[in-house]
């Protein structure tokens, strides 16, 4: 059994060092993150979905572009995006999508985007933009 080895005990007797099966899976990193995206999108089939938060979108503008040039999304949802009236939609503007967002104009920070590859039918809600106080 696995988890009889030393310093370790059965599952039933206590102590259980999850970390070594981690290590034997042999595909666990211990800074996940995007590096390992590009290989999986370009095969993975049906709706391809991402979300991020990023803290200020507007200056991150580039890298964004990048990408979703680089791993094409169907849809892209961005939270945090603290955009204003000031920046208008074509300085977001990214090719081949529609962009969506809801800024937050009371305070700062806050706000949404949506970027939907061109192609894909949608119908933004207005209905669901309606803030309260």
């Amino acid at each position: 059994m696995f988890w009889e080895q030393e310093g370790a005990d059965s599952c039933a007797g206590g102590y259980y060092d999850g970390g070594w099966h981690i290590m034997l899976s042999n595909d666990i990193s211990s800074n996940p993150g995007p590096s390992n995206l590009g290989q999986a999108l370009p095969k993975a089939r049906g709706l391809k979905l991402s979300h991020l938060n990023v803290r200020s979108l507007f200056p991150k503008m580039e890298e964004i572009r990048m990408l979703l040039k680089d791993q094409p999304l169907d849809i892209f949802t961005i939270s945090e995006t603290w955009l204003t009236g000031s920046i208008s939609d074509q300085e977001l503007y990214v090719p081949g999508y529609s962009l969506v967002r809801q800024d937050r104009l009371q305070k700062k920070g806050g706000g949404t985007a949506v970027y939907v590859r061109d192609g894909i039918p949608f119908q933004p809600r207005p209905d669901l933009n309606e803030t309260t106080t």
